[in-house]
């Protein structure tokens, strides 16, 4: 009796290794089978183009304080939420992503769809895009908190399809929206190059008119709501020379009613990790008509006081036609996000 426990107690030491082994062998076989069934699962179900979803967005609040330009005008003081904005781009597969932007701005513009757009792009040199866009014709860039009077005059927002095609720092756009009245007989082109130190473009459309500014102003004024297409252009250089950036452009319209508007910009801006100023001047002629100034001196301190959190100050000062000045400042905190 005793050897044959003794016996049975030895022969299951001896079987332990051979079933660990077993076991051992089944977990392997197991993790196989599941990658390989994971393989399919990602060739067969593609990822959900949600998942790539990139959100940024910008919040901007600005305290202003404002000089009237004589005595009958009265100086205006606010604070106010000056923008937010809120983008999402996702690629819908390899060859197109699909982009949309909300915009809020208190006292402007009502919370809305700013701009909604495809692109398509088959890695090459050429590219598609459709939906509301704002048109590629004038730059507008500055380093002031302010936008640049010829965005003031120009910037234009539309539905339109544009093609594009770039090689080796050149590039071309062509596009084409239609008018309130749904003709589509309106476009405009921009060439230009760009690298790592200089850029310089040519921009031309057709009828400038289709501006915010103006079409405010058609509304507003019936001297302006008849009036024919009038072809704009815009010219844009700009130039990195070590920390310093200067900027540069001219927007010239047709003759609008005996109006012969334009707006030239100069800008110097000095750029350190955490730290720039800016300092520009700027001209109109014949831009009455849309509330602008004949000529605005700017000064803006730009410091990044925290990640992704900037603080700007700046001061400007704005002549009329008849030649009286105005003081102001402006004070902007801003996040991104």
């Amino acid at each position: 009796m005793k050897k044959t426990l003794i016996y049975s107690v030895i022969l299951s030491f001896m079987l332990i290794p051979f079933a660990l082994q077993a076991q051992e062998l089944s977990l392997k076989q197991l993790q196989t089978r599941l990658s390989k069934l994971e393989s399919i699962m990602n060739h067969t179900q593609p990822s959900h183009p949600l998942n790539n979803l990139k959100v940024s967005g910008v919040l901007e609040v600005e305290t202003t304080h404002t000089e009237g330009f004589n005595d009958s005008q009265e100086d205006t003081s606010d604070t106010r939420l000056a923008t937010f904005e809120l983008a999402m781009a996702t690629p819908v597969n390899q060859y197109t992503e699909a982009s949309v932007t909300f915009l809020y701005e208190e006292q402007d513009t009502p919370f809305e769809v700013d701009t909604a757009s495809i692109s398509i792009s088959d890695n090459s040199n050429l590219n598609l895009t459709f939906g509301q866009v704002y048109l590629p014709f004038g730059a507008f860039e500055t380093h002031q908190v302010n936008d640049t009077l010829a965005l003031e005059i120009a910037e234009i927002r539309n539905s339109a399809l544009i093609a594009g095609y770039g090689r080796n720092g050149f590039s071309a756009q062509g596009y084409v929206f239609a008018t309130q009245e749904n003709k589509l007989n309106q476009g405009g082109f921009r060439v230009g190059f760009r690298n790592n130190h200089i850029n310089v473009y040519t921009d031309f459309i057709n009828n400038a008119l289709n501006s915010d500014a103006f079409q405010t102003l058609a509304e507003e004024d019936p001297q302006f709501s008849n009036l024919t297409d009038t072809p704009a252009i815009s010219v844009h250089l700009g130039a990195q020379i070590s920390d310093l950036l200067i900027q540069c452009e001219h927007l010239a319209l047709d003759s609008i009613g005996g109006l012969n508007i334009t707006s030239s910009q100069l800008e110097a801006s000095y750029h350190l990790d955490n730290f720039s100023l800016a300092l520009s001047l700027q001209q109109t002629k014949d831009a009455q008509a849309l509330n602008l100034p004949l000529q605005r001196v700017s000064y803006t301190t730009t410091m990044n006081i925290l990640h992704n959190t900037q603080l700007a100050i700046e001061l400007w000062r704005d002549e009329d036609k008849d030649h009286h000045l105005s003081n102001n400042f402006i004070i902007q905190a801003a996040v991104t996000f």
